[in-house]
Formats: C-alpha cells, sequence, structure tokens
C-alpha cells in the first residue's frame, strides 16, 4: 500500500520488506495524490508498517491507510529520499542492528 502513496523504487521496496513490520518509520518523497492536510505542504511523508496484531487485523480488512503521528520516540526514523537511507533518529531498533539487518552501511 506505501508505494500508491509515495515514491519506492524496487530497491527501495526490498529494504522495507527487511525492516518491516516494526518500529521503523521511513520517509519518502510522496506522490501528489494525498491530501494536504497530511503533508503541510511538505514534499515528504513517513511512512510505517505496525507489528501490532491489532493494528495488523485492522490493515488486512480496510484498503486505505492509517493516519497517526510520528511523535512516537520508540519508533527508529529513516530517510530515504535520497538513493541511500540515513538515520534520522534511533528507537527501538539501533543503527548498528540496521547495518547487520541490511547488510549495509546507513549513515
Amino acid at each position: 500500500m506505501a508505494r500508491r502513496y509515495a515514491y519506492i523504487c524496487d530497491a527501495k521496496g526490498r529494504f522495507l520488506e527487511k525492516i518491516w513490520p516494526g518500529s521503523v518509520t521511513v520517509i519518502f518523497h510522496h506522490k501528489e495524490n494525498l491530501p494536504k492536510a497530511l503533508t503541510d505542504g511538505s514534499d515528504t511523508i513517513g511512512v510505517c508498517m505496525s507489528d501490532d496484531p491489532l493494528v495488523v487485523q485492522l490493515l488486512q480488512h480496510t484498503d486505505v491507510p492509517v493516519a497517526q503521528t510520528s511523535a512516537n520516540s520508540s519508533h527508529t526514523v529513516i530517510d530515504y529520499t535520497d538513493a541511500k537511507p540515513m538515520i534520522l533518529r534511533t528507537g527501538a531498533i539501533s543503527k548498528e542492528e540496521l547495518d547487520e539487518l541490511l547488510m549495509i552501511v546507513i549513515e
């Protein structure tokens, strides 16, 4: 569903498959089909896929995204608006864990 609203190439999609579901929010450039209220005029949007069983079940029964605040300090936030991901905030998943999981060095 994320590709409906954000520009996510195949390489970035493979990255998401390794980290989701979980406590990682990834920032992408968004497509123009998003309401301005969600983006506040920015050209980016943070996207995450919860690993909470209730949220996963809810999303399996709907075809719309769920908007939430980004104020959750337990989430690691990664900027992937460029060719290489960059950690903006470390949360439940450390930089070292991400480097090992993805077998790349994240800035």
